[in-house]
């Protein structure tokens, strides 16, 4: 499957997954006769940092379908923890995790009501609360950098998925701008001011990195590529055919960052990118420290 496609079908997957008889838990249900179908996975398909940089949320296929685990990040001395399969977020579905700026929860989507909602839970999994609560498909939370709103996409519209705003307790969801393209819109990530967001615009053919200033809904280009993640220093990191790469707001040429990588995610404190490397059914976490270019594998 072509990686462009990826967030579309997570997003399917996630509307999808409680179309049957929900699991022991009574978190989520589950079509299980689509389960029998399909090959074993042990995969990561995103994750994102606390604020601290100190935990790292992880949204993890073990099975049949993907749930959040809590990693530990790099120390303040820079050594990495030994390769974890860590802890519990959720014991229903969970992918898309983005921690709120005072660590106080972490929010995602998930198919636990039937379609794709975003909830947030606290870092230790209590506490989920659904902030949309809307029959149609929402997903993709990010917070903004005071934590003040989330950004996330919808096709409450009837078309899309397009890119919305909401207060952080799921209040006054409201869109981005109406000039953004008449593509599915994906990935929302905020600039370190808070001021603009980039995000992914996708049709069939292609999918590119676009900028949209929130003050006056104007939107740039800036080229193509999907997954895009602002860092500290105002780059923003993407994948584009197989790898991230790097360039500024300003349309400066891309940089090649890390071939053989997918879901960037920038660390906090501008020192390292997150990203997924692997085939779909076991695909692992990894950290590139970008001083040195040491690329260390941080689940098993």
């Amino acid at each position: 499957m072509a990686w462009g496609a990826r967030t579309t079908v997570m997003m399917a997957t996630v509307a999808a997954a409680a179309c049957a008889p929900a699991e022991q838990s009574g978190e989520e249900a589950q079509d299980t006769s689509a389960l029998v179908a399909q090959p074993p996975r042990d995969a990561v398909l995103d994750a994102a940092w606390s604020r601290d940089g100190r935990r790292i949320a992880v949204a993890w296929y073990r099975g049949p379908r993907a749930r959040l685990y809590g990693l530990f990040g790099p120390a303040r001395d820079g050594s990495l923890p030994a390769p974890s399969r860590g802890l519990p977020l959720t014991a229903g579905q969970g992918i898309h995790p983005t921690w709120s700026p005072d660590g106080l929860w972490v929010a995602f989507a998930t198919g636990r009501d039937g379609n794709s909602e975003v909830y947030r839970v606290r870092p230790d999994g209590t506490g989920p609360e659904n902030l949309t609560r809307n029959p149609s498909n929402d997903g993709e939370p990010a917070y903004s950098p005071d934590g003040r709103l989330v950004a996330f996409t919808s096709d409450r519209d009837g078309e899309g998925p397009r890119l919305y705003l909401m207060r952080a307790d799921g209040s006054d969801a409201r869109t981005v701008a109406d000039s953004l393209p008449e593509k599915e819109q994906h990935d929302p990530t905020w600039s370190p001011d808070g001021r603009a967001i980039a995000f992914a615009a996708r049709d069939r053919l292609r999918s590119s990195i676009h900028v949209v200033t929130l003050a006056n809904g104007g939107e740039r280009t800036l080229g193509e590529g999907e997954e895009p993640t602002w860092a500290v220093d105002g780059r923003i990191y993407y994948a584009l055919r197989d790898s991230v790469f790097a360039r500024r707001p300003d349309g400066t040429s891309p940089e090649l960052v890390v071939p053989d990588a997918r879901a960037p995610t920038a660390s906090p404190d501008g020192r390292w990118i997150a990203f997924v490397r692997g085939p779909e059914e076991s695909a692992g976490l990894y950290l590139l420290e970008l001083a040195s270019g040491v690329v260390t594998r941080i689940t098993p």
